[in-house]
């Protein structure tokens, strides 16, 4: 497919960058930045005055202001209600490789209540997955948008391998000499990492690091950070309560992968980060949780069923010690294709819905 980057345009297009959240800011934010660079093209952040201040060529704008303008293309991470005209080109990026979350019995992203209006006209002009066996799975439920799902790969992934990379050079600069660096990841809601296991997990923590053979490196759902969204400062201020020389916190506002890039394993929940994180094909320990709430076919119950989870955090240091020969990757599905092109292949698709101005979807 090849790209016209200069549109034939009589005025400035905008783009609107829809998200809820500061984790749906970031994802549009990082699909804005593939195509920032063409000419004439300008965009506005909902609701979110800093990060739009630290973006060039991008402003914030109240929400329901940005419901009435007629927008050049919409960019999202997550299903907005349905309260932006139909006739305005809507492009979706899922926030995280896989189908993570499931309602009614099927994928949250492919949805038909928020993918259909209610006279089942698609929404979305394309929406993004990360590998053909999720398009195909997609397919099975939603097949009306046979010619709409674009794989992608992904961009945070990308990210991930890069700073693999420079793995050593990020562990130096922790300060953390020999040890091997542990990832701690949680999702939000009732089975995350940190509202089941959390305050026994981070007795535990503080216990190993004072034996001197691992570090750990600490992050969680941006949810579980916004009093707002989780109604206490209860995990914040545990995690932050926890820091010390060999356990460390990453803030909502710090590079996730440099970090993640640089452990030797991880210990994780369903959050789809340790689908992101499975590409480098390093150890991760998964955490108890129902199958049920993550469905078959999903990286997490391939997971959970074929990996023993960690259900108490006394059995944390064992987990450890036997992690690269009880949990290696060997047989673990491929979540993401198109390694390495994220970044080119979002920046064709984004350049040519904006060219086309195809509003009949």
């Amino acid at each position: 497919m090849r790209i016209a980057l200069r549109a034939r345009r009589t005025r400035r297009q905008r783009v609107l960058l829809a998200a809820a959240n500061p984790l749906m800011a970031d994802y549009v934010l990082r699909m804005w930045h593939t195509i920032a660079d063409l000419d004439g093209v300008e965009a506005r952040l909902t609701r979110h005055t800093g990060l739009a201040q630290r973006q060039e060529r991008v402003k914030a704008i109240a929400r329901w202001r940005a419901r009435l303008y007629p927008w050049d293309l919409i960019l999202l991470a997550d299903h907005m209600p349905l309260e932006y005209a139909r006739t305005i080109p809507k492009v979706i990026m899922p926030h995280g490789p896989g189908p993570s979350r499931i309602v009614r019995g099927g994928s949250y992203y492919y949805d038909r209540q928020r993918v259909f209006w209610p006279d089942g006209e698609r929404v979305y002009t394309l929406m993004f997955d990360t590998s053909e066996v999720a398009k195909t799975r997609a397919l099975a439920g939603v097949p009306e948008y046979r010619d709409k799902i674009v794989v992608v790969g992904d961009l945070r992934a990308d990210e991930l391998l890069k700073a693999s990379a420079r793995a050593e050079e990020t562990r130096s600069g922790m300060g953390i000499g020999d040890r091997k660096l542990v990832g701690i990841m949680s999702t939000w809601g009732p089975y995350g990492l940190v509202p089941t296991l959390g305050e026994a997990l981070v007795g535990e923590l503080k216990r190993i690091a004072s034996v001197g053979e691992y570090a750990f490196a600490l992050t969680m759902h941006q949810n579980l950070w916004d009093v707002s969204r989780c109604g206490t400062t209860r995990w914040r201020d545990m995690l932050l309560g926890a820091e010390s020389e060999f356990i460390r916190v990453i803030r909502p506002h710090e590079d996730t992968a440099m970090v993640l890039g640089a452990c030797h394993m991880v210990v994780s929940d369903h959050t789809s980060l340790a689908m992101t994180f499975s590409i480098l094909r390093r150890p991760i320990i998964p955490v108890a949780v129902p199958v049920g709430v993550v469905g078959e076919g999903t990286f997490s119950h391939w997971l959970l069923t074929n990996r023993r989870p960690l259900s108490r955090a006394d059995e944390l240091y064992e987990a450890l010690r036997t992690a690269h020969s009880n949990y290696a990757l060997d047989g673990a599905p491929t979540v993401i294709d198109r390694l390495g092109e994220s970044a080119g292949l979002v920046r064709e698709a984004l350049a040519n819905a904006l060219n086309n101005g195809d509003r009949q979807r």
